[in-house]
């Protein structure tokens, strides 16, 4: 099964017309391959990779994501732990077929073996990608539910984490190079000093060159000067 599901996925990586219907005999080819994969842990992992690209470029089509769905039930969630960096990677998919598919599969993980999933989602869901953070949540509003306790400890770790491992210098020179991108690139100035108004803004002043004072609270006031 192994030999065929790479010999369709060779013709669908150069087919154009007949890429479904390749993408198609490798899902299944690579789907039984695993199944009876046994102990064989590196050709699990070849398998599963292929089979991740194999979605992820045409599972906006109906019919892949319903084989998709059906397969994932297949196979064993233990084989799926394997690439949870890959389905991490892409959470915020932006097709809704694949994203719907995806967050019922790290639901399903999550669900069974919560320790895997805590520390990578609650990092995740304090990301500044919207549409991350709102995958993300749908994922841990189900997980949490079971494991609340958990999910608290793990919050808890990440945050004293954090506020030790990044000093204030580094969290500014992020918040300028975000603020920076923001008025060179979209000629956003509004929203460029919003970012560094709101920057630890409960600590009020920020010691510069170890002489001057920059008063943030101050500087808050701006936005509304340009509004």
């Amino acid at each position: 099964w192994h030999s065929y599901a790479l010999l369709n996925y060779k013709f669908f990586e150069y087919g154009e017309k007949t890429k479904v219907n390749y993408a198609i005999n490798s899902i299944e080819g690579f789907t039984k391959s695993i199944c009876i994969g046994g102990k064989n842990m590196s050709k699990i992992l070849q398998d599963l990779l292929l089979l991740l690209n194999i979605w992820f470029q045409v599972g906006m089509e109906e019919s892949i994501d319903k084989l998709m769905n059906e397969k994932i039930d297949i196979i064993s969630l233990d084989s799926w732990f394997m690439i949870i960096p890959q389905l991490l990677a892409r959470i915020n998919v932006v097709n809704p077929y694949i994203r719907k598919t995806l967050t019922s599969l790290l639901k399903k993980i999550g669900l069974k073996n919560p320790r895997i999933l805590t520390y990578p989602l609650t990092v995740l869901q304090n990301s500044k990608s919207k549409m991350r953070a709102e995958a993300v949540s749908l994922i841990l509003k189900e997980i949490k539910q079971e494991h609340e306790q958990l999910f608290k400890e793990c919050e808890l770790i990440i945050n004293e984490l954090n506020r030790c491992a990044l000093c204030l210098n580094e969290e500014w020179i992020e918040t300028i190079e975000e603020s920076s991108k923001l008025f060179f690139q979209k000629k956003d100035m509004k929203n460029s000093v919003i970012i560094l108004a709101i920057r630890d803004k409960d600590k009020l002043n920020l010691t510069c060159n170890n002489n001057s004072k920059f008063d943030v609270a101050k500087f808050a006031l701006w936005p509304n000067k340009l509004g």
